[in-house]
């Protein structure tokens, strides 16, 4: 059964109205929210997280996604790469290089961490991978970067995949 017309609605609030306040929800390409939106988001569903793509954001729409918008919730940050209907390729770590580019007060610590147990934790994957806690498989790369020399993450970068 179609679902009704939006009537004037933004799609966040339209499509939350048919959603379980408690369930998981991951919303990805909210690059129009208002900063007020994306409150009321975390407060309705607070099992909810934000994924942000920006290479296809840019390959879509010409943009990146205003990423001081999605600070305040940066603990329910995840990065994706939405599919290759939009991307070159599903390396979220560029989607991170991407990031780091042209956000540079963006810390590391919010890359890894979008990367890696939130993203997890966003998928319902939190048991297995994310960490390296006891029991959990996730995967290694080594990132070079000598921050004692004042490097920052860049199209430089060496990733090799470790494990």
């Amino acid at each position: 059964m179609p679902l009704p017309a939006a009537e004037g609605k933004d799609p966040a609030s339209y499509i939350s109205q048919y959603l379980a306040k408690e369930q998981p929800v991951l919303w990805v390409h909210l690059t129009e929210a208002t900063p007020d939106q994306l409150e009321w988001l975390m407060t309705e569903f607070p099992n909810s997280y934000f994924c942000l793509c920006p290479r296809s954001n840019v390959y879509l729409h010409d943009k990146l996604p205003d990423v001081d918008r999605f600070i305040p919730f940066s603990d329910r940050i995840c990065l994706g790469t939405d599919s290759l209907a939009s991307n070159e390729d599903l390396d979220v770590w560029l989607e991170a290089l991407c990031l780091a580019t042209n956000f540079p007060e963006l810390s590391l610590h919010h890359l890894v961490s979008w990367l890696t147990f939130q993203a997890a934790d966003a998928l319902g994957m939190q048991q297995i991978l994310g960490d390296f806690s006891p029991g959990k498989k996730p995967g290694i790369n080594l990132v070079q970067v000598d921050f004692s020399k004042g490097e920052k993450i860049s199209a430089n970068t060496t990733v090799k995949k470790m494990l």
